[in-house]
């Protein structure tokens, strides 16, 4: 494998652990989020049952 091969390689490697690491950064959070929509939800049902 010439040298510029190695390199993209990595290059493209690094990408893909830096688009994973992004994705869980992203979406750490969306438990707290789902929980927080379940009881805003839950809420605006009771307002409208009344």
């Amino acid at each position: 494998m010439d040298p510029f091969s190695t390199a993209v390689s990595i290059i493209a490697a690094i990408q893909a652990v830096g688009g994973c690491y992004k994705l869980y950064s992203d979406v750490k959070g969306a438990k707290d989020d789902i929980e927080a929509l379940k009881k805003e939800t839950a809420s605006l049902k009771k307002l409208i049952e009344r």
